[in-house]
């Protein structure tokens, strides 16, 4: 009778085991996937702050607005600069497939204290992931954000652009321009 229940808490176990392991390797893909939809959305910030750059950039930087143009520049490196933060690799910090195999096929440890570690590995590569989400989230929150704040300032500085152009006002004083040079 004692060993009947032996078996059967073993089994049980194992039953656990499984559904833990196709769980986690479900939560696995979850993370996974989180992590290519910050990459993509990062990059989508570069191609959007690269766009807003090469567009408006050089053409917005004028002496006549004392070279207001350059604070929308300015930003736009910082988007980029946040974009690129969210997508820098950085390594998850657990044990190789190499090594699990090296490790583990001809160990003489239980199948159980196999699964067990198994189940503990995954469990690390999980919160690793999800750690290093929450630090790509931030970085691109804040390159949306300063995107959109370089596309407002944009505005902004090409408004205060036509305003000089319409009415012939100089922000920095009178601007000289060399005459002809007179021939001898």
């Amino acid at each position: 009778m004692a060993k009947l229940r032996w078996q059967s808490k073993k089994r049980s176990r194992a039953r656990r085991v499984r559904l833990l392991i196709a769980e986690i390797t479900a939560i696995k893909g979850d993370a996974a996937e989180r992590t290519r939809s910050l990459d993509a959305k990062a990059s989508f910030v570069v191609l959007a702050a690269g766009v807003l750059a090469s567009g408006v950039g050089a053409s917005l930087i004028r002496a006549e607005s004392s070279f207001a143009g350059l604070i929308p520049l300015v930003i736009t490196v910082w988007t980029v600069t946040e974009a690129a933060a969210a997508l820098w690799p950085r390594p998850l910090d657990v044990a190789g497939a190499r090594n699990l195999v090296s490790k583990w096929v001809d160990s003489d440890e239980s199948l159980a204290k196999i699964e067990d570690q198994l189940l503990e590995l995954r469990t690390k590569e999980i919160e690793n992931r999800n750690s290093q989400n929450e630090a790509r989230a931030i970085h691109a929150k804040r390159a949306f954000r300063l995107l959109v704040i370089s596309l407002i300032a944009a505005l902004l500085v090409a408004t205060l652009n036509a305003y000089v152009d319409s009415t012939g006002v100089s922000l920095v004083g009178e601007i000289s321009t060399p005459g002809p040079i007179p021939t001898p």
